[in-house]
Parts: structure tokens; sequence; C-alpha cells
């Protein structure tokens, strides 16, 4: 069973992300829920393992992560979070280089601040070989913290919470692009923190997005 289940939706906005720049590192938060885990001898019945349900993606920078807006992004995510009765349960980092596997220290430095507002955080970084619609497969790498390191989890340490929840064919027609723009209306319709602070029209909670992954209508 897995430790960490992501929903469809946030799964989405994860890629969704990525794929928009493309041409850049992106990373964002994770809201959800937590669960603690509990030992032999606390509860009746078996011990019960720490879990973490993510539910939505925040997506914050694909420019330079600068301190201060971290901090403002930070106040803001926290606010939305806790209208929906949810927590800031993690870090989602996409490299630059489509080959990169390795969690760089600017994702290292945002995810210790995630890791102080309590226990069972964790850090989602795309693996973007598997990110295509070529795979049918789970595109995250798991990091949980340990010791004061973020260390590597195996791959079924995290799973989709439904597996019938993202389709890659149906998320392949969602980011085709159309015309000229070379985005399609869905990627050019999702928008994260530093697209907000140029302009503040722009939702980077992307509230719009639905469970179907279409954001807006065309």
């Amino acid at each position: 069973m897995a430790m960490v289940t992501v929903a469809g939706e946030a799964y989405q906005k994860m890629v969704c992300h990525a794929f928009k720049y493309s041409h850049a590192a992106v990373n964002g938060v994770l809201l959800g829920t937590t669960q603690s885990g509990t030992a032999p001898g606390e509860a009746k019945g078996e011990a019960r393992s720490a879990s973490v349900a993510v539910v939505d993606y925040v997506p914050l920078f694909h420019t330079t992560t600068l301190t201060p807006m971290l901090e403002v992004g930070f106040t803001l995510i926290e606010e939305h979070a806790a209208s929906r009765s949810l927590e800031v349960v993690g870090y989602f980092h996409a490299n630059e280089l489509f080959e990169d596997r390795e969690l760089p220290s600017i994702a290292r430095t945002i995810a210790a601040k995630v890791a102080i507002l309590g226990p069972n955080r964790i850090v989602l970084l795309l693996d973007s070989s598997k990110a295509n619609p070529a795979q049918e497969t789970f595109a995250l790498i798991p990091f949980t913290r340990e010791q004061d390191r973020w260390t590597e989890r195996a791959a079924d340490y995290a799973d989709f919470a439904d597996p019938d929840s993202f389709k890659w064919a149906d998320f392949a027609d969602l980011i085709q692009p159309h015309g000229t723009t070379g985005h399609s209306h869905a990627l050019r319709q999702f928008h994260d923190l530093d697209d907000h602070l140029d302009d503040v029209s722009k939702d980077f909670f992307n509230t719009s997005f639905g469970a179907t992954g279409k954001i807006g209508k065309k």
C-alpha cells in the first residue's frame, strides 16, 4: 500500500506546470492531509504507518525563486489551504533538464521550510523520462525527511489515490497545441505565482481547473 497517495487533479496540475514551462525548472506546494502512524501497543490492532494524501497542487515559480516572493506565496497558500480544511503537506519540483533526477539545493531549501510545518512532510520530484503519453505510469519520485536529510523512497511508496483518475491519453489531448501559440487553451489558462505577481488577475490557485483537467472554457 502506498504511503503517499496523489489525487488525479493534483497530478494533472503538477504535470501541466512542468509542460507549460518545459524550458525551466518549476516548483510548487502540495496540499492535502496527513495521518500519523501508530506503533505496536499504542492502539488495538496492527501498527499503522504514517500516510499523506495529496489532494491539490499550487504552482509557485518557473523563474528564479526569491525569498520575499516565496514568503508571500506561502502566506497566501496557507490561508487558501485553511479555507479548505487542508494543510501544506509537501513540495513539488521538476528540473529543467530532462534526464535530471537529482533534488537540487533550492528544492531542499524550500522543502526544509515545508518540513517545519509538521511531521510526515514529503517531496515529489518529476521523473521527466516517465512523464509522457507513451508510458502509462506514475512519474513522481517520492522523498521523505530522515534525520534532517531528504531521502529518496522506493517507487511504490507513492501512487495515485485512484488509478483511474489520470489517463495519459486524455492528458495528451489536453496539452495538444492549437494555433501558433505553442500552448493548448488549457495551458494558456494555467498560471503559477510568477504569473500572478505579474498580473494579479491570473489565478495561481487555478480554481477553475476541474476534475477532468479542463481549465475554463474554450
